[in-house]
């Protein structure tokens, strides 16, 4: 956090320190809420969605499993069985809490993954329209929302950059 306010001091500096290199351009700043487009952008919605239902078939499956070890507590609970079948059984109780565990363990280490790079993926759609906007209308600088305590409304150029993504999606869904 520190570092941050440090960077951004230095940043600050050195662009109006050096405004004899900006001589004969003008010092042009925007400013995107970037919370706002990343919440907003309809590849967060569709990665959400594709996660929600990814996660939702692992559920089942692990609903599956947690059945069957019920069921064979069930049947050790019962009383009617003979004690190879109930070491046979207890055998396979352990075997299902097992391959529980595991399942478990690997659908939360597999959704992780597909989450961080959907969201890799979305950030970098994101950066890519906003260095666009950027460039074409000759931006010196544009800063995100994270550590800003205040920004003049005048230097937002969030909703310029949710347009542009609309447009992107409209495009995209055309393909």
């Amino acid at each position: 956090m520190q570092h941050v306010k440090y960077l951004i001091v230095f940043i600050f500096s050195f662009f109006f320190l050096s405004s004899t290199c900006y001589a004969a351009d003008e010092l042009k700043i925007g400013y995107v809420n970037f919370s706002v487009l990343f919440e907003d952008y309809y590849k967060t919605k569709k990665a959400e969605a594709e996660l929600k239902e990814e996660a939702d078939k692992r559920q089942e499956m692990i609903e599956e499993i947690r059945g069957e070890i019920n069921n064979i507590r069930k049947k050790l609970g019962s009383g009617v069985l003979k004690q190879k079948e109930k070491d046979k059984q207890k055998g396979a109780l352990e075997q299902k809490a097992l391959q529980l565990n595991r399942v478990i363990r690997e659908s939360k280490r597999e959704l992780e993954v597909k989450r961080e790079k959907a969201i890799r993926g979305i950030i970098k759609d994101i950066e890519a329209v906003i260095r666009e906007y950027s460039e074409k209308r000759e931006y010196t600088l544009v800063i995100g929302n994270r550590d800003l305590l205040y920004v003049d409304k005048k230097l937002d150029i969030t909703k310029h950059i949710e347009d542009l993504l609309k447009k992107k999606e409209i495009k995209e869904s055309r393909k």
